[in-house]
């Protein structure tokens, strides 16, 4: 056993969440949590397009003005007494998430298991990089009624998924554009430690990842694009997240509907569209492109899988209907394939991919014994 905190004391621990105004937050005796501010640099401006939804639905500013996605705070999770940090590792969420509730404790056993670091960064447009009218349940209602009169044959449509979907089906297109200003963003986090402007963070640090779901996408991206060699040593693990794009099934109540979803792939598979969002041909751009589809790069997909090798762990789960296992075996192929080693795991309650860890006080024992099995793959992977 790497970790010895069980899940339940770890989500009483930290269900209040944790406040961004302060600078550093203690929680009990093992951990502290140092928030730091980031400005992410403007790139590409976005507007409000034509929709049947009327862009004051989430709002009609420009994305590029959007305040809170330009100027947020970040979580780094470390061991309570530990000042600068030698080892960091990354971790990235899901689609449409507004909350890091649910990652703390799975960051919590991360720092308890292996002594570093955790780096809760957020996706743009998600977490606290979102206005709050995107989460308000009233408008938000309102706004998923209107596509479902707009839009007879919708299906999967709620207040918790209709901020994003609307978005999306005004400009897919920033399904891309978004990951653009992510990876940037990362980047710019990984220079400030490597220039030693960090507070908390050492120069000579090694960086890893531990993503989830849409968040293994850009941690595959960073490791395939290799910035200046920033990532040629760095470690990836995954949980529930890893096929191409065209491989995921989004379509839930609680991330995309299905119009969403249709004006997703559209955009995706539009070659024209393609070729003005990822013009600028960086390496990031063509590790992309070739991470879109089974049928686009495959010999470049192939050459990345094969540099990370032993250095990324996959993990999957054999019932998760949004990141499927047979979408996960078509992109890494069958356990060591490539030198990436490829796990799918059964737990022994019904879960969901947006909760494998459900908060069900009379199932705790079951669910503490499955957390354990994972994260302690996930920790010993993680270890230096």
């Amino acid at each position: 056993m790497v970790t010895s905190m069980l899940y339940s004391k770890l989500v009483t621990l930290f269900s209040g969440g944790i406040s961004f105004s302060e600078d550093e937050v203690p929680f009990g005796d093992n951990f502290v949590v140092k928030n730091f501010s980031f400005h992410s640099p403007a790139r590409q401006k976005v507007g409000p397009a034509d929709s049947q939804t009327p862009a004051s639905a989430t709002g009609s500013e420009v994305d590029e003005e959007i305040q809170e996605n330009n100027n947020f705070r970040y979580h780094v999770m470390m061991p309570a007494r530990m000042e600068k940090a030698r080892n960091v590792v990354i971790m990235l969420h899901g689609l449409n998430e507004r909350y890091w509730t649910k990652y703390l404790p799975w960051a919590a056993s991360v720092v308890e298991a292996t002594g570093h670091a955790v780096v809760l960064f957020p996706l743009a447009f998600h977490m606290n990089r979102a206005p709050a009218r995107w989460a308000d349940p009233q408008r938000m209602a309102h706004l998923s009624r209107e596509r479902k009169r707009t839009l007879p044959t919708l299906t999967s449509s709620s207040f918790v998924n209709a901020a994003i979907s609307a978005r999306l089906c005004e400009q897919p297109e920033r399904f891309i554009q978004s990951g653009l200003e992510s990876y940037y963003d990362l980047i710019k986090l990984v220079e400030t430690i490597k220039t030693d402007l960090h507070p908390a963070i050492d120069k000579a640090a090694t960086i890893d990842f531990f993503t989830y779901s849409i968040g293994t996408l850009l941690g595959d991206l960073l490791m395939m694009a290799n910035r200046l060699e920033y990532f040629s040593a760095s470690r990836h693990v995954s949980f529930c997240g890893g096929p191409v794009v065209s491989g995921l099934h989004p379509e839930s109540k609680f991330i995309l509907d299905s119009e969403a979803v249709g004006k997703l792939r559209e955009c995706l598979l539009s070659k024209e569209r393609l070729e003005v969002l990822l013009s600028d041909n960086t390496e990031f751009e063509k590790a992309f492109r070739c991470m879109l589809d089974y049928g686009t790069g495959s010999r470049e997909r192939e050459a990345h899988l094969r540099d990370m090798g032993s250095r990324r762990y996959v993990i999957a789960l054999a019932d998760d209907h949004v990141v499927m296992v047979n979408e996960i075996r078509n992109t890494f192929g069958e356990k060591e394939k490539n030198g990436i080693h490829v796990e799918i795991m059964q737990y022994t309650y019904k879960y969901r991919h947006e909760d494998p860890f459900p908060v069900l006080t009379k199932m705790y024992s079951n669910i503490d014994r499955q957390f354990q099995r994972t994260f302690d793959r996930i920790c010993n992977f993680l270890k230096r």
